[in-house]
C-alpha cells in the first residue's frame, strides 16, 4: 500500500508543486512524459494488477491535466505537447471504460488495510486524493468526459425508470438487469467521491479546516448533483 501511494503522491505533488517561474520536476523531461504514459498505458491481465495500474494512471492523467493547465497560465511556451493533450484523452477513456473508481474504493478505500493503517498515512493519502479528485473535477476536458458518461448512464437509466411507474416490481428486476455496466462508471465516481469526503470528515480534526472539508462537497454539488435532480424530474 506504502509504495503504491508513493507514487501517486508523487505524481500529484510533483504537479502541484510548479510556481509561475518554475515548472515542474517532470514537466521538463517530454522524454520522461512519453515514456511514462506508454508504461501506464500497458495492457495488463491480472485484474488485481490491472486495476492498481489503473490507478496509477488516473494519477498520471491529473498530474499531465495540471502542467496542462500551469503551461496554459504562465504562457511559458510548449513545454506541453499536443502529445500530452491526446494522452489526456485517452487516460480519459482508459479509466472511465475501467471504471477505476470502483477499484479505488472497493479495493483501496474500504480495505482493512487502508482503514487499519497508521492514521497520520490514512491522513496524508486521503489528503492526496482530496485534491487530486478536486483537480480533476475542476479540469474542463473531465468535465466534459463526466457529462457525457453521466448522459449515457440517464440514456439507459430513463426508460426502465419511465416504466417502473407501470410496473414496480417486474420493472425493477429489469433495471438491474440492463443498466449494468453502462451507468456503473459514472455511479462509481459519485460514490468514489462520497467516500473521499466521508473520509475527509473522519479524519478532519487532523488539520482540515472547514473549509477544506467543503472544497470536495462544492465540486460535486457544482458538477453533478445539480444535473442529477434535473434529470429525475
Amino acid at each position: 500500500m506504502a509504495s503504491f501511494f508513493s507514487l501517486v503522491v508523487a505524481l500529484v505533488s510533483d504537479a502541484l508543486s510548479a510556481v509561475p517561474d518554475k515548472a515542474s520536476i517532470l514537466t521538463r523531461d517530454a522524454s520522461f512524459r512519453h515514456e511514462f504514459q506508454e508504461s501506464v498505458m500497458v495492457t495488463v491481465e491480472d485484474p488485481v494488477v490491472k486495476g492498481y495500474v489503473s490507478c496509477v494512471r488516473h494519477a498520471w492523467l491529473v498530474h499531465l491535466m495540471l502542467i496542462h493547465d500551469g503551461v496554459d497560465a504562465q504562457e511559458t511556451g510548449p513545454i506541453v505537447s499536443s502529445h500530452d493533450l491526446r494522452h489526456i484523452n485517452t487516460c480519459l477513456d482508459v479509466i472511465f471504460s475501467d471504471n477505476v473508481f470502483q477499484f479505488w474504493m472497493k479495493n483501496i478505500l474500504q480495505t482493512p488495510a487502508y482503514q487499519n493503517d497508521d492514521e497520520d498515512m490514512v491522513y496524508m493519502y486521503n489528503a492526496y486524493l482530496h485534491k487530486m479528485m478536486t483537480c480533476f473535477l475542476s479540469h474542463p476536458l473531465a468535465r466534459d468526459k463526466v457529462k457525457e458518461v453521466k448522459d449515457k448512464a440517464m440514456t439507459e437509466l430513463s426508460p426502465y425508470r419511465m416504466a417502473s411507474s407501470h410496473n414496480h416490481m417486474v420493472d425493477r428486476s429489469m433495471h438491474a438487469q440492463k443498466t449494468e455496466p453502462a451507468p456503473q462508471a459514472f455511479i462509481s465516481l459519485l460514490e468514489f467521491v462520497s467516500e473521499i469526503y466521508q473520509i475527509v470528515e473522519r479524519v478532519g480534526s487532523l488539520s482540515y479546516n472547514q473549509q477544506e472539508i467543503d472544497e470536495v462537497r462544492d465540486t460535486w454539488a457544482k458538477y453533478f448533483i445539480v444535473e442529477w435532480i434535473n434529470t429525475l424530474h
